[in-house]
């Protein structure tokens, strides 16, 4: 049975504290580089997609899986976001861990979330740009998630813009049981 432990660490994720720089033209920023691999992260990236959102969004809680599973540095490009992480890896020692992480455009940063994760955000500003690094090609028939309130996290907001697919993601022992590992 999924036991959600909010707080714990969760093994493998990494809040990357990324470099913008900005004068009167605006501003530059680096969300990866090789400096990343060799301070432990690996990730050959496969593709990269953006993200725009309102204020007061929920998105998530998602993952591939299976052979579509994969690593992703997720970065905030523009906005405020609470960045929400479920670990789902059933062998992982941090199995139920939630963490969240506060991304704003400054301090710049971004977060390293292993495959197996289930990732989800809210949004706090009118708009709200996030750019996703990820280790394999998307594959929407293995693109799935677990319902973002069903694993004990509250999300600071009222009344959230949730989409009908969001919604209909299943609770995390139902996730579980689809995958076969399921108690």
């Amino acid at each position: 049975m999924f036991k959600p432990e909010i707080g714990k660490k969760i093994h493998g994720l990494k809040l990357l504290p990324l470099r913008r720089v900005g004068d009167e033209r605006g501003w530059f920023l680096k969300n990866f580089s090789q400096e990343l691999v060799e301070g432990g992260i690996s990730l050959n990236v496969k593709e990269s997609f953006f993200n725009c959102s309102c204020r007061n969004v929920i998105r998530g809680m998602h993952l591939q899986i299976k052979e579509a599973a994969h690593d992703k540095i997720v970065t905030l490009i523009t906005g405020h976001i609470l960045d929400v992480i479920v670990d789902l890896r059933i062998d992982s020692p941090s199995f139920g861990a939630v963490e969240s992480f506060e991304l704003v455009e400054s301090p710049a940063a971004g977060v390293f979330i292993p495959a197996g994760c289930a990732h989800g955000f809210l949004t706090f500003a009118e708009r709200n740009i996030i750019a996703y690094l990820t280790s394999s090609f998307h594959v929407p028939s293995l693109d799935t998630g677990i319902r973002f309130d069903s694993f004990g996290f509250t999300w600071p907001a009222e009344a959230p813009t949730i989409s009908a697919r969001d919604a209909a993601l299943p609770h995390p022992d139902e996730f579980l049981k689809f995958l076969g590992a399921g108690k």
